[in-house]
């Protein structure tokens, strides 16, 4: 059952989540293009599909964990752009109002 749950929340999150790529795919035009994959890191993720497809641009989300979060739990995005071979567009969370 809980996986059952899981499995159901986690597909409802995917899809929430494809549907916000393809409209910022249509905002951006014609040769901007989405990829979902599932990783366990997620670094390792966009750093193999972006190879694959032959990127030009990563761009990705930042939630501005503060340094002591970094330090134990590391930063995705941080990886992305130390490893990536092409340029990296990071767009930092507004902070809550």
């Amino acid at each position: 059952m809980i996986t059952s749950d899981f499995r159901h929340l986690r597909l409802a999150n995917v899809d929430q989540c494809e549907a916000v790529l393809r409209k910022a795919a249509a905002i951006a035009g014609t040769g901007a293009r989405t990829e979902t994959v599932e990783y366990i890191n997620a670094y390792e993720g966009i750093l193999e599909t972006a190879k694959a497809i032959d990127a030009d641009l990563i761009v990705m989300g930042s939630h501005s964990r503060g340094f002591v979060n970094r330090l134990i739990i590391g930063s995705q995005a941080s990886k992305v752009v130390n490893l990536s071979e092409v340029p990296v567009l990071i767009i930092k969370q507004r902070p809550a109002t």
